[in-house]
């Protein structure tokens, strides 16, 4: 086997094994990342705020790559959760859109909003939509219909709710200590802290729910604000997607982050604007977000 070295990625041959490898043999992620087109004074102190994420660790949150599906904040789960299957799929073709669109399918988009009443004899060019609309031109039932959608989408239509149900509690327990910053992400803000999280874990809410009364407050506190219910979160897995209830730990504490070069950035700077950049590398466990690392360190 030989070695494989491509612009964007390269793979070293290391061996063989008896068993295939499964996505779960993922033990964590190492990351090299240069942050550029950046400010003095963002880059005040750079070794100091590395040195607090070492201490105190990281929050771990799930980032925007987490929330593809989601388009203008509306989440395609919640209305599987109230069996609004017909929603549930024209969102779901809105996202596709939105993933998939130029600037020729602007007419493709307007028909899919325009005609979404005439669902079965709907014409357009767009991903997923044949044996979708084969199965409702055969049941009428768009529940049938949604569950056309390829299984791996329809988990992550799911999980990406679940997953921002977790962020949402946890910003409630990082809203508590007072002292916090906030930082935007694609579907709103994540809460910060300078301040030491406790070392444990919250559950995703999901099926046969089971924890502390101090969790379950600010469960109830963020399904109250949603307006859903536990037993509707539950009825999710009736469009074939299961939640299932697992614990994920809120701090996170990166292996070897280091700061490895600040440099000034030339591509950004002008004679009257200097600007800098940062390289820095880290290790994170499977799961965990990149991202909200460099959204903590440079606090925004």
């Amino acid at each position: 086997m030989k070695n494989i070295k491509e612009k964007n990625y390269s793979l070293k041959f290391l061996g063989y094994s008896n068993t295939p490898i499964k996505t779960g043999n993922l033990i964590g992620n190492r990351f090299e990342i240069t942050i550029k087109d950046l400010t003095q004074e963002q880059t005040k102190d750079i070794q100091k705020r590395i040195n607090i994420l070492n201490s105190k660790g990281i929050i771990n949150y799930f980032d925007s790559q987490r929330f593809g599906n989601v388009v203008n904040n509306i989440f395609i789960a919640k209305y599987l959760a109230k069996r609004d299957y017909e929603n549930a799929l024209y969102y779901f073709l809105i996202s596709q859109y939105s993933n998939y669109k130029s600037s020729e399918d602007n007419d493709e988009y307007e028909k899919l909003k325009k005609q979404w009443k005439n669902f079965g004899n709907l014409k357009i060019n767009l991903p997923y939509l044949f044996p979708i609309q084969k199965k409702y031109n055969e049941t009428k039932s768009f529940k049938v219909a949604y569950k056309q959608i390829p299984s791996r989408l329809r988990e992550l239509i799911a999980m990406s709710y679940q997953s921002y149900l977790w962020n949402e509690c946890i910003k409630t327990i990082v809203k508590q200590n007072k002292n916090y910053f906030t930082v935007d992400y694609n579907i709103g803000e994540l809460y910060f802290t300078d301040k030491t999280l406790k070392e444990e874990s919250f559950p995703m809410i999901g099926r046969n729910l089971e924890t502390n009364n101090e969790n379950m407050q600010i469960i109830s506190q963020i399904l109250k604000k949603e307006d859903i219910t536990l037993k509707e979160i539950e009825d999710i897995s009736k469009s074939g997607s299961f939640l299932k209830t697992q614990e994920r730990e809120i701090v996170i504490f990166p292996k070897n982050l280091k700061l490895l070069k600040l440099e000034s950035d030339e591509t950004y700077s002008t004679n009257e604007n200097k600007r800098f950049k940062v390289t820095i590398k880290f290790e994170l466990p499977k799961g965990s977000y990149a991202t909200v690392l460099v959204k903590e360190l440079f606090k925004e």
